[in-house]
């Protein structure tokens, strides 16, 4: 499941096309399915790291060199 994320996530770096968001919406929603998360507890997780860290909503990512990175 893992490496499907990662394909469809560069298929939709390679295209411009919504479809390729839908396709790896799909795959986390499969992933979620498999975990047996719901989205009542998915929602409270994004809620508390939006708070800690922040959210890509104004498209801002913190960029760090492989010095600066976590182990």
């Amino acid at each position: 499941m893992r490496t499907k994320i990662v394909e469809e996530a560069e298929e939709l770096l390679s295209s411009s096309e919504t479809e390729e968001i839908v396709d790896l919406l799909e795959v986390i929603d499969a992933l979620i399915q498999l975990r047996g998360f719901n989205s009542t507890e998915l929602d409270q997780l994004r809620a508390e790291k939006n708070r800690a860290r922040g959210s890509f909503k104004r498209s801002y990512v913190l960029s760090l060199d492989d010095s600066e990175r976590r182990t």
